[in-house]
């Protein structure tokens, strides 16, 4: 199979790119390195680069399914976080935003994550399910229910 020229992640292993909005400048990403640019308050550009965080590469366990997918979204957001920051320092030279803001940000965001992409769904199901007369039944005896034991029959 031949890499697609238009989408250089695929087939052969090549190098995904991906990136953000901050505040004043973008947040990219590619393999090994991941940069902010950000314009001053007085117009100019400034950019920052930074090492990826290599810790999948150190810690096989980090590589494990379920494992991979939470490290993944846990450094993402952290970097995600941490360019906001930056963009946050050199765009706005008169506020800063202290740790426990952002912590308390990263708590509501959670929160709020969890509310709308889980509860709120499956709440929505369960009322839909207990409309419909179907609550958790499954076939006709519902999900805990043993099968019936056929009926014997006489002949005399």
């Amino acid at each position: 199979m031949s890499a697609d020229p238009h989408n250089p992640g695929t087939a052969t292993g090549g190098v995904s790119y991906g990136g953000q909005a901050v505040i004043e400048g973008i947040m990219m990403r590619g393999a090994k390195t991941w940069a902010v640019a950000v314009r001053r308050p007085d117009g100019a550009i400034q950019i920052e680069r930074h090492p990826v965080n290599a810790a999948a590469e150190r810690h096989t366990w980090l590589r494990w399914p379920l494992v991979r997918g939470s490290w993944a979204l846990i450094d993402s957001l952290r970097t995600g976080m941490r360019a906001l920051s930056i963009s946050t320092e050199i765009a706005d030279e008169e506020e800063e935003i202290s740790n426990t803001e952002m912590i308390l940000t990263m708590v509501i965001s959670i929160a709020l994550f969890i509310g709308v992409f889980i509860i709120l769904p499956n709440l929505g199901m369960s009322l839909i399910a207990d409309s419909l007369g179907g609550g958790d039944t499954v076939a006709a005896g519902g999900a805990g229910a043993a099968p019936e034991a056929p009926q014997a029959t006489s002949s005399v």
